[in-house]
């Protein structure tokens, strides 16, 4: 079975390790990880600002998700804020590398075309109506409030 059309094969031997799968095997396995049990996070408040199209927080964003080797991992957003316009999603790109500092970014949806919120290491955040102009959070979300006696 030496001649076959799978390159990565090797006689008697199979491999199940994502270093030895072909490129969208590997992308597939990344995908999975990554999508798996993310948890977002933030230091400080989360606020939309339909006034001025604002999507803004005062805390660090933090985001743990399992990377492609199993180890749980950190990325971060800073302080700040970002116009969010009619039928954009704000989004970031995870880096398999503990501790990297992000940067918070938007694209517009094109239905009917190839999607540009799914990919294997890209969050999606929170998308804004082009109708109502509401802001609908993602993988964003506010924390529950501490209550008395806890």
């Amino acid at each position: 079975m030496g001649n076959n059309f799978y390159t990565k094969w090797i006689d008697s031997t199979t491999k199940y390790k994502l270093a030895d799968m072909d490129p969208p095997l590997a992308s597939l396995d990344q995908a999975i990880s990554y999508l798996k049990n993310i948890i977002v996070h933030c230091d400080g408040d989360i606020i939309w600002m339909p006034y001025i199209s604002t999507l803004g927080w005062n805390g660090t964003i933090r985001i743990l998700f399992v990377r492609s080797d199993g180890q749980a991992t950190q990325n971060t957003i800073a302080v700040g804020s970002l116009v969010v316009n009619d039928n954009e999603f704000a989004y970031v790109d995870l880096n398999e590398t503990n501790g990297t500092a992000l940067t918070m970014q938007k694209a517009a949806v094109s239905a009917g075309s190839a999607s540009n919120f799914k990919a294997h290491n890209r969050i999606v955040l929170g998308y804004r109506n082009a109708v109502s102009d509401n802001f609908y959070p993602v993988a964003l979300r506010q924390p529950w409030p501490n209550t008395p006696g806890s």
